[in-house]
């Protein structure tokens, strides 16, 4: 163990994160539409729960007494200052838009599907249009008869109006085409039934934004065929989870940190090299929109549908070791001390990270990813979830294993937040 004075070695920490984003240690909650939707540079860094005094902390030692039980449980709308979904941020939807492995995807999936129909003969309902209708206009553009464009939030709503009706002036799309309606898709009556559901009300976990109730009210109510693959885009929503390690978790312990009392998890940058992912990716959710007879009711829900087990490997912990020594070295660290704290923090197991993929077309060849298929950073407008399942990190060497056992508590209406709950034990050679 390298002891370093606390004020320096905090000041590597925080330079370690700066570079990428700013780190405000007295952030406010954000309003919920951010949730996934933040700026592409940015990340959420936890609200202090306990009195933090720059400089007087002391990298705590791993937890070298048998491991803790690792546990973690939130809402999906902990940290948010309206506790649900309905919220907007117009700089979140143009980083949304403006995400070149997201829109771009779901133009190719729309234009393709709807070529495998004449034209001026399929009905369209996009599900949360946002105030662009990107996805409406590019139905419309495709070939649909009639796109009944859904938003919630009446400002959204508004500018979606305004964007369709540019769009006719420019010429881009039929007049009339497109409807704007105001409103929960599971509060209001579309005047007809539609052929194709084109939706992307996924979170960074992706069940968080209330998509199994936006999806078993669509199957009742809105969709012709619900139990067609070419019903729906995207037709499957992934939600990836694998051990992960995180800087300030090992940086920042008790007294002056107490982690136990932050409620919800932290989120990322995809791209942020204080978070690391320690094993290969597991699937946690695997929400298909068409294929199941029945969509799980509210109440307790197991969405693996099994203990996830992981296993530490060598060369990922080399790696996640190289990682952290090259940013310490940027960050100012002399060769030993980095050296010896990158090994430290390659090893130490800070809790579960999350993060969506989504799958546009049946055979799978059309996909949005926010991380890459090893948990290797990207860019994306989504976010990394980390559920920090101890007060401390847990130390773990090549062939240890750790396993969690994820739950989630679903509500019944859309804008009721999902409960999760972990529970995992690591397994030491």
């Amino acid at each position: 163990m390298v002891h370093v004075a606390p004020s320096i070695l905090l000041a590597v920490f925080l330079s370690l994160i700066i570079p990428t984003s700013p780190l405000n240690l007295n952030l406010q909650p954000q309003s919920a539409s951010t949730r996934r939707r933040f700026l592409s540079n940015s990340i959420i860094t936890p609200v202090i729960a306990a009195p933090f005094v720059a400089g007087s902390g002391v990298l705590a030692d791993a937890d070298i007494r048998p491991p803790p039980p690792l546990y973690k449980a939130w809402s999906a709308g902990d940290g948010f200052q309206d506790n649900t979904f309905i919220s907007f941020s117009l700089d979140s939807y143009k980083s949304m838009v403006d995400d070149k492995s997201r829109t771009p995807a779901f133009k190719l999936a729309i234009s393709s599907r709807l070529s495998l129909h004449p034209p001026l003969t399929q009905v369209v309902m996009d599900l949360g249009t946002g105030p662009f209708a990107i996805l409406a206009i590019q139905a419309a553009k495709s070939g649909a008869r009639k796109v009944y464009a859904v938003e919630a939030i009446a400002k959204a709503a508004d500018l979606a109006k305004a964007a369709v009706k540019k769009a006719e002036r420019k010429g881009e799309i039929p007049p009339g085409v497109i409807e704007v309606i105001e409103g929960l898709s599971t509060r209001i009556d579309l005047p007809e039934k539609v052929d194709l559901c084109v939706s992307e009300i996924v979170g960074s976990i992706s069940s968080e934004e209330g998509l199994h109730a936006s999806l078993r009210d669509a199957h009742l109510r809105h969709v012709k065929d619900p139990r067609s693959p070419s019903s729906f885009i995207p037709v499957r929503a992934q939600t990836l989870a694998a051990p992960a390690s995180y800087t300030l978790h090992k940086a920042m312990g008790p007294p002056e940190y107490d982690w136990g009392r932050l409620v919800e998890p932290v989120r990322f940058n995809c791209r942020d090299p204080a978070l690391q992912i320690m094993a290969d990716p597991m699937i946690a959710e695997d929400i298909s929109f068409f294929s199941s007879p029945d969509f799980p009711p509210p109440g307790r829900y197991d969405p693996a549908g099994r203990r996830l087990e992981f296993k530490f490997e060598d060369v990922r912990l080399r790696a996640n070791e190289e990682s952290y020594y090259k940013e310490l070295k940027r960050a100012g660290s002399p060769e030993s001390e980095a050296s010896e704290l990158a090994g430290e923090l390659s090893r130490s197991l800070s809790g579960f990270a999350f993060w969506p993929r989504l799958l546009l077309d049946p055979e799978g060849t059309i996909a949005v990813e926010s991380r890459g298929p090893n948990g290797e950073g990207r860019k994306s407008h989504w976010q990394t979830v980390l559920a920090i399942t101890s007060d401390r990190p847990v130390e773990v060497n090549v062939g240890d294993g750790v396993g969690v056992d994820i739950v989630e508590i679903l509500g019944k209406e859309v804008d009721e937040p999902i409960k999760y709950e972990l529970k995992g034990a690591t397994v030491k050679v």
